[in-house]
């Protein structure tokens, strides 16, 4: 029985050092949604900003910013403008489901690169580049617009 103790007090004290890593994940941004529109206010310097979606029925879509902090808004005409003008109307309704989204950001920190690769440069090779920063979540869409958890309305 106190082997069986001593276990249990092992296995809980590594899950717990399991997943006080995740507790200290930085965040790169905050999420905010508003109808089919998807923003972030970013927690830190950033810039090279790409945000890709993907969801059912094969959706999937990407924004690049350089600078500034980009929105996704994705039912509009301008989602609608990367595809064949053929193939979609002007707007896109979302389909229902389950959405995920990952924001990839450069950083101010240099890195060292430690590549050796010869990428025929030769001294014009950098020797260091930005850092990055990921995030990712996933969000759910009813009816065309993006649903948070505060909208979602228990039955009595």
């Amino acid at each position: 029985m106190t082997r069986f103790k001593t276990q249990l007090l092992l296995a809980g004290c590594a899950l717990c050092i399991a997943s006080s890593g995740f507790a200290n994940e930085k965040a790169v941004a905050t999420e905010y949604f508003d109808g089919s529109t998807l923003a972030f206010d970013y927690k830190g310097n950033f810039n090279n900003t790409t945000i890709s979606v993907s969801g059912p029925n094969g959706f999937n879509t990407q924004v690049f910013q350089e600078r500034g902090t980009p929105t996704v808004n994705l039912s509009g005409p301008a989602l609608a403008g990367k595809a064949s003008k053929a193939s979609l109307p002007s707007t896109v309704s979302l389909a229902d489901g389950e959405y995920q989204y990952q924001i990839t950001v450069a950083t101010d920190k240099i890195i060292n690169v430690t590549d050796t690769l010869d990428n025929g440069r030769g001294k014009n090779a950098k020797t260091t580049m930005n850092a990055s920063e990921t995030q990712s979540g996933s969000f759910r869409v009813k009816d065309g617009s993006i649903v948070t958890y505060t909208d979602i309305q228990e039955s009595e």
